[in-house]
């Protein structure tokens, strides 16, 4: 049977405390029942991200109901010589106990649901696993190679360039194109890493042989993605481009893109953007992507440089040969092949028991055949 000061309720401030207290509790309850439904519930319409009226709803009912608990305990705190003392004493204190844990677990919440909504507008945006890519290819690279890029006078120039600039790498098939950009990929993020300064950064691995990765229209919508980590600002535009985009059952296409884009790199201090095999991007329509890549370096009131590696097919030679530029030649690879060929033959089976000159002839012959590739 429900106590006696709910069913009936007096006017007292004692008994006005106790029901504030008690409706409090309930209130929480239900909150907190609706965040776990919240959390379990794995089906969710893409819609929904950003969407929180149900839970802004809790949220209110919650805030009335401590605004009267805070007015109950103050009326019984003045009246508090017509009662024991202690008991008042007491309550108060369960009051303050509670606003206190009523708003930690608020903040709780909302920040889970916050960052879930956050989630989920990132892979609305873009789900391609740019930085699985990147792993991949890391991992495949041998350790201590590539060094000789970033020694390169051309790429420190753009390097330490104060104004927008594109540096073109280039290189036939097999000349470990992909394997120095993502040097530069793990070379950037690591002085990221140690600056001070919010600077913006975002790459891209394109691939003929996945649909995703041959379009122009995912690299945007993945730099968009990725440049939206911070600062906060950057985060509202998105979200508004991202409701407004929804509600015309559309896309971030490449006027969204190009738009958020220069939003987002006049908000950082300076952005690097590295885009790897632009060749196996579609090649009737990659000149898109590069219209905006190149509207951005014109536009963008913040330092802008953008590393593109690729082979020289003949529209993007044709648009970057008077650009900064790296054409890869068979000697430039010669230490990083040496290390390869000796990590690799290494492996085999009898590789311990040849004699040295023996081995240094093998590693030569494969280093001289293998043509910088």
């Amino acid at each position: 049977m429900a106590p006696d000061f709910v069913l009936r309720p007096s006017e007292a401030p004692m008994s006005k405390l106790k029901i504030s207290i008690v409706q409090a509790y309930a209130k929480s309850q239900l909150f907190l029942s609706f965040a776990i439904r919240q959390e379990r519930s794995k089906i969710r319409a893409v819609a929904a991200p950003l969407q929180l009226g149900d839970a802004e709803d809790h949220i209110s009912g919650l805030s009335e109901c401590e605004k009267e608990l805070s007015r109950a305990a103050d009326n019984r705190d003045r009246d508090r010589h017509l009662s024991n003392l202690s008991t008042v004493q007491e309550l108060l204190k369960l009051k303050s106990d509670f606003s206190a844990i009523f708003q930690q677990r608020i903040a709780l919440v909302m920040n889970r649901i916050d960052s879930e909504d956050r989630i989920r507008m990132l892979e609305w945006i873009s789900n391609i696993p740019y930085g699985k890519h990147h792993n991949r290819v890391k991992e495949a690279r041998s350790a201590d190679t590539c060094q000789w890029l970033l020694r390169h006078h051309k790429f420190r120039e753009w390097e330490e360039a104060s104004s927008s600039t594109i540096l073109w790498l280039q290189g036939s098939p097999g000349a470990g194109k992909t394997f120095l950009a993502s040097k530069v990929i793990d070379h950037r993020q690591a002085l990221l890493e140690s600056s001070p300064n919010q600077e913006g950064f975002a790459f891209f691995y394109c691939d003929r042989n996945e649909e995703q990765r041959r379009k122009p229209l995912s690299i945007l919508q993945s730099y968009v993605r990725q440049l939206s980590k911070n600062p906060e600002c950057i985060r509202k535009q998105l979200e508004d481009l991202c409701r407004s985009a929804r509600a015309n059952a559309s896309d971030l296409g490449f006027d969204n893109c190009r738009q958020q884009l220069l939003k987002s790199v006049n908000l950082y201090t300076q952005t690097t953007l590295v885009l790897d095999a632009l060749d196996e991007c579609e090649a009737e329509s990659r000149k898109l992507a590069l219209e905006v890549i190149e509207y951005l370096t014109s536009k963008s009131r913040n330092t802008l440089k953008v590393f593109i590696s690729s082979r020289p097919d003949r529209d993007i030679r044709d648009r970057f040969l008077n650009k900064p530029n790296i054409e890869i030649e068979a000697t430039d690879n010669d230490e990083d092949i040496k290390i390869f060929v000796g990590e690799e033959i290494a492996k085999h089976g009898n590789w311990n028991d040849m004699r040295p000159g023996l081995k240094d002839k093998i590693v030569n012959t494969l280093q001289t055949k293998s043509r910088g590739m």
